[in-house]
């Protein structure tokens, strides 16, 4: 495509065109907003196992990101933020074996690791998974984001939930709908 005219009329184009680049940043930068939002919440209702590392008083509560620097900068304003009585730390990690001393891991769909191999590395520890492809809940990932309809809602995983160690309270639980990723991800109830 070509356009007649000087250089004012590209500055024109350019200057018409963007607008448009900011929203869609914008609009990807807010679904992260909200689910770092979403991520402390889930942290405020589940209970880590007595003898987790992230238990004893003034240590940080460590959220480790896969996915690429637009995931992390969403989520980078819930960093410092405390929950139950602890602050937590966020850390960006591009590697598996980099995930060991993360209480939360937040696994993007930018992530290029498979989750199998990442749901193997997290099960060493009384880890919190959350992430938001079908093939991280089929992987045994515990907390799922969907988006239905414009929405954000969540998948919760019980059975790898419990087998962390990790208790998910009531509440949360309500929100909710429970999956058994052995059924493909079908609902329980």
């Amino acid at each position: 495509m070509r356009i007649a005219g000087g250089p004012f009329t590209w500055i024109l184009v350019v200057l018409s065109i963007l607008p448009v680049v900011r929203t869609v940043q914008a609009d990807h930068v807010d679904e992260y907003l909200l689910k770092a939002a979403m991520v402390r919440n889930f942290a405020r209702f589940v209970r880590w196992p007595d003898d987790s590392r992230s238990l004893p008083d003034g240590e940080p509560l460590w959220l480790c990101i896969m996915g690429d620097d637009r995931v992390a900068d969403g989520f980078s304003n819930i960093s410092d933020k405390k929950v139950n009585g602890r602050f937590i730390d966020m850390d960006r990690v591009d590697r598996v074996s980099a995930i060991s001393s993360c209480d939360i891991l937040f696994v993007s769909r930018t992530t290029t690791t498979h989750p199998t191999r990442i749901i193997e590395a997290a099960s060493a520890g009384a880890m919190l998974t959350v992430g938001e492809t079908e093939e991280f809940a089929r992987a045994g990932g515990m907390i799922i984001f969907k988006e239905e309809d414009g929405r954000i809602g969540f998948q919760i995983n019980l059975k790898a939930t419990r087998g962390a160690g990790l208790t998910v309270s009531s509440t949360l639980l309500e929100l909710a709908i429970i999956i058994d990723p052995a059924s493909a991800g079908e609902e329980t109830r």
